[in-house]
């Protein structure tokens, strides 16, 4: 019998014998008579030299739908050898194990006389894979043989059950604690967002968990916001500064609470949270925060305006602690120049402790012009906060019109300054030979020039994208805020032609298309700084 040859119905002789081209005599030179009689039954004789192999290999267990699952330490795993026969298995020499892919061994558990055999894993804390693969089958001096004594023959290389099964002994450690602000002051009745980054996505099973803090404040678990970040590693938690927390100069995370609830991976590993404190430097808690606005005025050329301290400088200010008093403690940065006058471009401004001021425009103005002053709201024990007063001077000659946002309007036939800086507005000079027209532009607006007469676009502050039709390079100019474009030079560096247009750029957010106009048509008195 050769090896590969298999009979498993019995094997059965033919009724004569082939000669093949040799003889059979007696002594006496007689031929031997080749047909066979009576002849036995070999359908008991069967013949296998065909060794069984490998056809599969799956993984069972509690946690494993289909040969997928994320098991940590402590599961059990049943990984099912298939094979393509019926064999036995001799433990007498010693037991089968699998060698697997995460360092873990599992051991032959039965099915002897079949062709499934089984073997059990138990996963150990160190084991770490993410799918569980079978390195090598090791007999250990064990045997596996088919019925006919052929051995089992081992698969030559690692094998990979259908299925990604995950196994995760590691617990999920914390890369990261952040706060948003990151820096700065906060006071009573402001928030802090705290972030938890941890190496792996996790869950929160339970109760809500607290962060505790250094000033004896308490963060608490922002579900809303956590499922917000559709990221599972982070966790957010939300802290708002109560009044009695204490002073610090940076805030801190000194412990996690987790009130029966359980922060763990995905393999059921409890989350290491040994390294959660964490220091803010240069974010303080204080026990109030004042913030100032920035606040605007007009006033015709020659003329005085006025504002009480219902509507004055700190009318738009805030504090965070409503018991304290703020007041002015200085103009354009001088302490002693509350409730003095101080100089302007255009005219003088006097300010008092409480907000309340007057400007007195000068006369020279005639067409729009800006003054711009700084100033300091302070509670007194808190840090300072500056913030700006711009007083718009109108010409005494001009109409003056405000245009509300998205609205329209249209100059009539004298000098009129329409004023559009509330955005999305659509404004248009009229035609008029005589009368000077002033455009103020803001935010989406586009202006249209008349077709006679002189008229003035101005781009102040925070004009945002503005779009001029209809532009004379004869006629009309644009005014500039010095403090924004510097020199005219720099105005002709931030022009550039597109297309049929030239185009302002000051930056990102602030840009002038003035269309269908070339840009070697303009020149130095199509611009004026102020």
């Amino acid at each position: 019998m050769a090896a590969g040859e298999s009979d498993a119905n019995g094997v059965a002789l033919g009724s004569a014998t082939v000669l093949n081209g040799g003889t059979i005599k007696d002594a006496v030179g007689n031929a031997a008579v080749l047909t066979l009689n009576n002849v036995g039954s070999t359908a008991g004789v069967r013949v296998d030299s065909i060794a069984p192999t490998v056809i599969s290999i799956a993984t069972s267990g509690a946690g494993i739908v289909a040969g997928s699952g994320d098991l940590n330490a402590g599961h059990s795993v049943i990984l099912t050898l298939n094979l393509s026969e019926a064999v036995n298995v001799d433990l007498t020499g010693g037991t089968p194990t699998m060698q697997l892919n995460d360092g873990g061994v599992a051991t032959y558990a039965g099915g002897s006389g079949s062709s499934v055999l089984t073997f059990s894993y138990l996963v150990a804390a160190g084991e770490n894979t993410s799918d569980l693969s079978v390195n090598q089958i090791l007999l250990n001096a064990g045997t596996i043989r088919d019925l006919a004594g052929n051995d089992l023959t081992l698969p030559g290389g690692t094998v990979n059950p259908a299925g990604i099964l995950q196994i995760d002994t590691h617990a999920p450690d914390i890369v990261a604690v952040s706060a948003s602000p990151a820096s700065g002051a906060v006071g009573a009745g402001q928030s802090v967002t705290i972030t938890v980054a941890l190496a792996e996505a996790v869950t929160l099973s339970g109760g809500a968990p607290t962060l505790s803090l250094n000033d004896n404040g308490i963060a608490t678990f922002d579900a809303a916001a956590t499922a917000a970040l559709h990221d599972s590693s982070k966790l957010v938690f939300n802290y708002t500064v109560g009044a009695g927390d204490t002073l610090t100069s940076a805030l801190a995370v000194t412990g996690i609470d987790l009130h029966g609830g359980a922060i763990g991976d995905l393999a059921g590993n409890a989350a290491n949270l040994g390294n959660i404190a964490t220091t803010f430097t240069g974010l303080a808690v204080i026990d109030s925060l004042v913030t100032a606005h920035a606040d605007s005025n007009r006033v015709v050329a020659g003329q005085t305006v006025t504002a009480d301290a219902a509507h004055g400088l700190l009318a738009n200010d805030t504090d965070t602690n409503p018991a304290d008093h703020v007041v002015v403690s200085a103009v354009n940065g001088l302490a002693g120049a509350v409730d003095h006058s101080i100089a302007g471009a255009y005219g003088s401004l006097t300010v008092h402790a409480d907000g309340s001021y007057s400007y007195a425009a000068s006369g020279g103005v005639t067409g729009v012009a800006y003054d711009n002053f700084t100033y300091t709201a302070s509670n007194g024990h808190a840090a300072p906060s500056t913030s700006t007063l711009t007083v718009q001077v109108i010409g005494g000659n001009q109409n003056f019109v405000f245009v509300p946002a998205g609205g329209s309007a249209t100059t009539g036939y004298g000098n009129t300054v329409l004023d559009g800086s509330a955005g999305g507005a659509t404004i248009t000079a009229a035609s008029t030979f005589n009368a000077h027209e002033i455009l103020i532009g803001g935010p989406g607006d586009t202006l249209i020039a008349g077709n006679y007469g002189r008229d003035t676009f101005v781009f102040a502050g925070d004009f945002g994208h503005n779009t001029i039709n209809k532009f004379h390079t004869a006629l009309d100019d644009i005014q500039l805020q010095a403090s924004q474009f510097g020199s005219l030079a720099n105005v002709f560096a931030d022009l550039h032609q597109v297309g049929a247009d030239t185009v302002l750029t000051l930056d990102a957010t602030h840009v002038v298309t003035i269309t269908n106009t070339a840009l070697a048509s303009l020149s130095s008195a199509n611009f004026h700084l102020v």
